[in-house]
């Protein structure tokens, strides 16, 4: 359920570097190397691109509880309430140049082991 993403060209452009195997899964579809812009993400993205602006304007992490109504065959389907964690990172310990993430489907959560 992890994912970590690169701020390319302002607060406003990012692309998948890296997307967790349960995220893919969700959404049908492997998104790494991709922009935001090019992911189709319907539905999700005015919140999203705000969320990691957020992160980016605020240089602060932000967790949300997001929910959707997504039509049957779209992107992420059956994540009609989930929760979003993102941590801003600085590789030259200023610039915010990557963001890690991770989402749960609130729906799913009684599936989870203990602990996890």
């Amino acid at each position: 359920n992890l994912l970590m993403v690169d701020v390319v060209e302002g607060p406003h452009r990012f692309r998948f570097r890296l997307m967790g195997t349960s995220l893919v899964d969700a959404a049908h579809r492997e998104l790494t190397g991709k922009f935001f812009d090019e992911a189709d993400i319907t539905g999700y993205e005015p919140d999203v691109l705000e969320d990691y602006a957020e992160v980016v304007r605020t240089r602060n992490p932000i967790c949300r509880i997001r929910h959707y109504d997504p039509a049957p065959g779209s992107f992420m389907e059956h994540w009609k309430t989930y929760e979003r964690l993102l941590l801003p990172l600085a590789t030259d310990g200023s610039h915010i140049d990557r963001i890690l993430g991770c989402s749960y489907p609130l729906g799913e959560r009684h599936l989870m082991p203990p602990g996890a």
